[in-house]
């Protein structure tokens, strides 16, 4: 009985302090909230996106006004979900930043149809470049994404981004291919060599050969193309998650590709031409299912 009193105070006692800790981070919050850091978080993220073209200079009010009048309807939510984890800013500034990212992703289409006129604002020190929308940095923030998932679902499973790379016909760079093979991958020349020319078929035993000698198993080419699904479907899950986009298998590859055309273009001319054509590919694809949310 003595036991049980001293485990209850224990947890009462700690539950206490961590409720304690908790009120006193969300009164920093509200206290915040109070002064003008919203307006001017939100004017600052507004700015930034103006530079990158990512949203119409003409639009720069409208959506600074927009964004802070989703904070405020949601403002009661958003101090209930504060756990004091991060300062008080940080976390004010990532909201901003998303709900931007939201309004871009929803405004994007009717901005690109309306005729985009002349329209002067002093951005300060956030330049404007002359030329079309930057649509890099649209792809990129989702090829941030992609990069965090694949390193999270790598933890667990190795295999899954080579397997990913040769399933989508993409080669792996040979760091990469290193860490996965190890001392093996001296084993692995011949059937990659082959890889280029080979039929589906005959891609699908190559990849099943190479994960045999990697793994130290007999692999079957079935059985290889169900975990390369099942390693797909976890990482679009993993996208997914809290209806944050709406990848599919096809729009998965398509990022693939760019991710790899991204790497090469700093080094190969023709990659660059690759990748402008690719990148505006992907963003039409993508525009209505990427989740502009960090």
């Amino acid at each position: 009985m003595l036991v049980k009193r001293k485990l209850l105070c224990f947890f009462l006692g700690n539950f206490a302090v961590y409720f304690s800790k908790m009120k006193a981070a969300r009164n920093q919050l509200l206290n915040l909230l109070e002064t003008d850091f919203l307006s001017q978080a939100a004017r600052k993220t507004v700015f930034r996106y103006v530079s990158r073209k990512a949203i119409p200079a003409r639009e720069l009010e409208d959506v600074e006004m927009t964004v802070i009048e989703k904070f405020i309807n949601q403002k009661q939510q958003i101090v209930a979900n504060f756990k004091g984890k991060s300062q008080a800013s940080t976390y004010i500034i990532a909201i901003v930043n998303r709900m931007c990212c939201e309004v871009i992703r929803k405004e994007w289409k009717h901005w690109q149809a309306v005729d985009n006129q002349s329209y002067d604002v002093n951005l300060g020190f956030y330049p404007i470049a002359d030329n079309q929308p930057d649509h890099a940095l649209l792809i990129n923030l989702e090829l941030e994404r992609l990069q965090f998932a694949l390193n999270k679902l790598q933890q667990s499973v190795p295999s899954a981004e080579p397997l990913l790379m040769f399933h989508f016909e993409l080669k792996p760079q040979q760091k990469a291919l290193k860490n996965w093979a190890g001392l093996k991958l001296d084993q692995l020349k011949i059937p990659l060599d082959k890889l280029t020319d080979a039929s589906k078929t005959t891609r699908y035993q190559l990849i099943a050969t190479m994960l045999s000698v990697v793994e130290g198993k007999n692999i079957k080419p079935d059985a290889l193309r169900m975990r390369i699904y099942k390693y797909m479907d976890m990482l679009i899950a993993d996208l997914n998650r809290n209806d944050q986009s709406q990848h599919t298998r096809e729009t998965l590859k398509l990022l693939f590709e760019i991710r790899v055309q991204h790497s090469e273009s700093n080094t190969k001319p023709s990659a660059v031409e690759r990748f402008r054509f690719d990148k505006t590919v992907l963003l039409i694809i993508l525009l209505n299912s990427l989740p502009w949310i960090f």
